[in-house]
């Protein structure tokens, strides 16, 4: 044979039988001291990571976590100073024209706390035990008659029983509060949003809010002693509601020392991010998606968050904008400046790159399924039913798909959230 004729035969047949084995060999990180090491591989295929990179990835992600979150109770917190002072001046000279902006300052004062809320069930403050701020903040499944009077109830609640109740104070009102079992709350948003709107007792087709007449907060006549405690308790809730956001804020403070913040920060960063991780999944597939949406469907009782001013499709909307802010790693605050940095969508395109389209396709789905939710959230509810066509039901799978699909990345990532997810 031809010697260049063979030599070229045996390249060839070299070549191929060279791709051929290729395709046999595993790949991937090959390097022991990597933190993807894989064991089974013969060839590495350079996706190693090491645990420099993917701490330093960790550590970047949670300081601007830590910095949004106490961006928004800040925010939740100025915004409830305005809300105070605007209820204050409604309550030196009740009119429609002091109602109406009362309620109005109560719907922007919840937006920011609506952006906050994928920060709980994070191990944080907001749900620490021994302060007890949600309860105190935001809990919205309540019976109303513990406060005032409700159909059917004229004189129920706290504010028309001055005999078991002889002052209305925030001592009494934070012992009082959540007690006997739950469902028992006397303070927070919500029940600052029945004091304003009072109940929705319209049919969910007329789609119209509360109906509460200003002239319940008018001293004068037979209704002087019960308007009188109507204006304290309201009073009394909007003080407190500040308080505890101050608090709220303060726990995440960069100025302030031994708070939650600096506890949060000295976890090894693995432990930080799989904290923020559980809590946006718990907030958007569990608490949101499963608790406040698709129990309700097919509710014909208008069971809702915000169920007294027909404003909860903007609390789904903000809650939404909200989880999306901690993935951009960027929030707009109420003056108009940006609080930004390293993103949880930077997070996986540094340590899960293949991951990274889809995570983000995924959470600009969420807006764009709020974005469609319409108002009022109850009268949709009540047509609607579990696993049918129609907004709110894409918005709970929009919700699933993204908390799905951020366990799968805390998987990859090796600080698996499975055993801190709610059922």
């Amino acid at each position: 044979m031809n010697s260049k004729l063979y030599r070229l035969s045996s390249a060839l047949v070299t070549a191929i039988l060279a791709v051929c084995l290729s395709g046999c060999v595993e790949r991937g990180c090959t390097d022991p001291l990597a933190a993807n090491y894989n064991p089974d591989a013969e060839r590495n295929d350079g996706s190693c990571v090491y645990d420099i990179v993917t701490n330093q990835a960790n550590i970047d992600f949670v300081e601007t976590y830590a910095s949004i979150v106490h961006a928004m109770y800040e925010d939740a917190y100025l915004e409830a100073l305005v809300l105070q002072e605007t209820i204050d001046l409604f309550l030196s000279n009740p009119t429609i024209p002091g109602l109406e902006a009362c309620k109005e300052k109560w719907v922007l004062a919840h937006i920011p706390y609506s952006q906050s809320e994928g920060f709980r069930f994070a191990f944080g403050a907001i749900d620490a035990s021994e302060n007890n701020y949600e309860r105190r903040l935001n809990a919205w499944d309540f019976n109303p008659a513990r406060i005032d009077y409700v159909e059917g109830s004229p004189i129920s609640g706290i504010i028309n029983d001055s005999v078991n109740y002889p002052s209305i104070a925030a001592k009494h009102l934070l012992e009082l509060n959540d007690g006997s079992g739950g469902q028992q709350i006397t303070l927070g948003y919500h029940v600052i949003e029945f004091l304003l709107w009072g109940e929705d007792l319209t049919p969910l087709e007329d789609e119209l809010p509360g109906m509460r007449a200003f002239s319940d907060y008018v001293l004068g006549g037979s209704n002087f002693n019960t308007a009188k405690r109507r204006g304290t308790y309201l009073k009394v809730c909007v003080d407190q509601l500040v308080a505890d956001l101050k608090s709220l804020s303060d726990e995440w403070s960069p100025s302030i020392q031994n708070n939650y913040r600096t506890e949060f920060l000295n976890l090894t960063p693995k432990k930080a991010t799989r904290f923020a991780l559980t809590g946006l999944v718990n907030f958007s597939q569990f608490e949101l998606a499963k608790y406040r949406l698709e129990n309700s469907l097919g509710s014909i009782a208008g069971r809702e968050e915000s169920r007294f001013s027909d404003n909860s499709h903007r609390d789904l909307y903000f809650n939404a904008i909200g989880l999306k802010s901690v993935f951009d790693g960027r929030y707009g605050r109420v003056d108009s400046t940006n609080v930004e940095g390293f993103s949880l969508s930077d997070l996986i395109v540094r340590l899960q790159p293949e991951m990274a389209e889809k995570a983000n396709t995924l959470t600009t789905d969420l807006i764009t399924k709020a974005t469609a939710v319409p108002s009022p959230l109850d009268y949709n509810q009540s047509i609607e039913v579990k696993g049918s066509v129609g907004p709110i039901n894409e918005m709970i799978t929009a919700l699933k798909a993204f908390g799905n699909h951020l366990t799968d990345v805390s998987v990859e990532m090796g600080i698996g959230i499975k055993g801190d997810l709610l059922e």
